[in-house]
């Protein structure tokens, strides 16, 4: 992260010298916030991610949301083998976890090394997983058995389809890598794109992940934030982001394949 302050400096030669070390401050502060309270807000989260409605939240818990840490059960396993396990209060889930796991497949220069993450981090986080769904198990296990080129992780097993995996799971973990490339969208996209293909398939999951990744952009850019020009750079991002895809030969050979 310090890396790609000092890029932010470097960007911006004719300023004042205070005014970099107050820029640079701002964007540490964004990006440290950024972090821990994705994980704050998981551990508040979770014990409730599948209360629908306020009435389920209250009778678990006795109110309609959470705003402090709770111990709570959660079952885990099959319909014959399951067992209750307490989750003790504070406790993150898997979106955090692999939160973790992509920000430390960052290097140096602030580069997504893809194949660290679908060969070690991902067949890695089966063993200590906490909350995964079927979908993200299913790719990691799939890449562990069957050696596929993390590019190329194209699976069917059951109802569970590559290609129809559209869910938050790629964009649930996309934040370290919109956080390293504040001044770099072109890579920002190539990056979230690689994320998202290693387990998720879908175009829906797939634009989510960019999308997501370009709004924190936008926010860790911006000191004041305005719907308008949000929305205006949110569209020009699609745009743009399609075009720079083009570019590269492996999405030609993933879209092959697809």
């Amino acid at each position: 992260m310090d890396n790609q302050l000092n890029l932010l400096d470097s960007n911006n030669e004719n300023s004042d010298s205070n005014q970099l070390s107050q820029t640079s401050d701002v964007l540490k502060n964004k990006i440290q916030g950024a972090l821990v309270y994705s994980a704050v807000g998981d551990a508040l989260g979770w014990p409730t991610e599948f209360g629908r409605y306020p009435s389920i939240v209250h009778k678990r818990f006795g109110k309609n949301y959470l705003t402090d840490y709770v111990e709570w059960e959660k079952v885990i396993g099959g319909r014959y083998w399951g067992y209750r396990e307490k989750i003790k209060e504070g406790s993150y889930s898997d979106d955090t976890q692999l939160t973790l796991a992509v920000a430390r497949c960052i290097n140096g220069y602030g580069e997504f090394e893809a194949d660290k993450f679908a060969y070690l981090e991902l067949p890695l986080w089966l063993n200590y997983e906490r909350g995964g769904g079927k979908t993200i198990k299913t790719a990691a296990r799939i890449i562990v058995h069957s050696k596929k080129e993390w590019l190329l992780n194209f699976y069917k097993r059951g109802e569970i389809d590559y290609r129809y995996a559209g869910a938050n799971g790629a964009a649930m973990r996309v934040l370290p890598i919109a956080l390293v490339n504040v001044n770099n969208e072109k890579r920002l996209h190539t990056d979230a794109f690689k994320n998202a293909i290693i387990t998720h398939g879908h175009p829906r999951a797939i634009l989510g992940a960019m999308i997501y990744a370009s709004a924190i952009n936008y926010l860790l850019k911006e000191s004041k934030f305005n719907k308008e020009n949000f929305y205006n750079y949110i569209k020009e991002i699609v745009e743009l982001s399609t075009a720079s895809l083009k570019e590269n030969d492996w999405v030609y050979k993933w879209t092959q394949e697809w």
